[in-house]
């Protein structure tokens, strides 16, 4: 505990202000544009995770960040520094790589020390910051060691806290975890977010992984095709997704949508028509929706404790299967109308095949317009 609370007051003396401002950045290979006129704000201190499918460019926007990757165009700032053209060595940045990128013929102390080596610090300061950052991540015991005598979990505790030692104003993380096992990641994901919590250390985080996103950031950034579809916290991004996009890509199992045929708006609220269902909201809608979106958690089968519970009839509906989580079960049917997922109540037994309602409350129903843009 006193090393510890030792590396949180030297991490304190060294804090500055770190927020990271990109505007109008652009990333091209080529004739390729891979990242658009990009702007965003990272404050100093916060935790900000970029997600997105592969392809969208996430590591790209975490690779120019570190200096890894000229920028075509546009501007970077690292506390109002613009470092575009400041080599990755001074811009006070340290990233933790998804493959460890340990070296092999080293020990643990020597893969923690060697970034102070290089800058050329005094012997007895290298040796205290080693045993501080190792006492912290847990690491003290295996010193000695060589990264093939450890688990998966302690090379990239390694990779941290070589990244750590150097006290850098933002730490970058490019998929840490995606090469462990299931639990390793939940482990070493709560790891990351106490180690975050006490050091306050400016973070940008690269995942594909939504539960990663949703449980360590302050901010998440969704990303499309090297834009920014939708940047907020993750209740919000989850309750009030900005689009059709992030309301798909967020939250497992995926959002059903359905097609509206038909709306209209009178006395306040508004009665849309789906698949000759009638489903009354109560609020007009500023405009008519194309589609709407209901997460599966929501829905059940059958037309609810009363008719005005809202209902969505599927034609020639079919159990695909069932999807058992412990403390919940899904269930997967094809019909009609497309594929839709629904929550299965305990004990309910499989349906018949055939036409089915799936009800759900009006107060869950997201509403989408033509451009698959949410409305209000």
């Amino acid at each position: 505990m006193e090393e510890e609370t030792h590396l949180l007051n030297r991490q304190e003396e060294k804090r500055i202000m770190a927020d990271i401002h990109l505007e109008h950045v652009q990333k091209s290979f080529g004739a390729v544009t891979v990242i658009p006129a990009l702007d965003l704000e990272i404050p100093d201190g916060s935790f900000t995770v970029l997600l997105g499918p592969s392809g969208c460019g996430k590591s790209t926007i975490l690779r120019m960040i570190a200096g890894l990757e000229a920028v075509t165009d546009g501007e970077i700032r690292i506390d109002d520094r613009v470092v575009n053209d400041v080599s990755p060595a001074e811009r006070g940045c340290a990233m933790v790589f998804q493959s460890y990128a340990l070296y092999p013929h080293k020990t643990v102390r020597g893969n923690l020390s060697y970034p102070l080596n290089m800058a050329k610090l005094p012997k007895s300061e290298i040796a205290d910051r080693v045993t501080e950052v190792a006492g912290f991540l847990e690491l003290t015991d295996l010193l000695d060691r060589y990264p093939r005598q450890l688990s998966g979990g302690q090379r990239q505790r390694v990779a941290m806290g070589r990244a750590m030692i150097r006290k850098p104003e933002v730490l970058l993380y490019d998929e840490p975890l995606s090469n462990l096992d299931l639990e390793l990641r939940v482990r070493l994901r709560l790891e990351i977010a106490e180690m975050q919590r006490k050091l306050k250390t400016t973070a940008v985080y690269v995942t594909h992984d939504q539960t990663e996103a949703m449980t360590l950031a302050d901010t998440v950034v969704v990303l499309r095709s090297g834009r920014i579809e939708q940047a907020g916290r993750p209740h919000d991004l989850y309750h009030r997704p900005a689009n059709i996009f992030v309301a798909g890509f967020i939250g497992t199992p995926k959002m059903n949508f359905f097609k509206v045929e038909k709306a209209e708006s009178k006395g306040g609220k508004t009665t849309l028509t789906i698949g000759g269902s009638k489903i009354v909201l109560s609020k007009k809608l500023e405009r008519d929706p194309a589609q709407i979106g209901v997460r599966p958690e929501y829905c059940a089968l059958g037309k609810g404790a009363d008719s005005a519970t809202p209902h969505v009839k599927l034609n020639d509906a079919r159990l695909v299967i069932q999807e058992n989580l412990g403390d919940r079960s899904f269930g997967f049917m094809s019909s009609r109308q497309g594929e839709v997922t629904y929550l299965i109540a305990e004990g309910a037994e499989p349906p018949a095949e055939g036409d089915q309602a799936l009800s759900f409350p009006a107060d869950r129903v997201l509403c989408f317009d033509g451009d698959g843009n949410l409305i209000a």
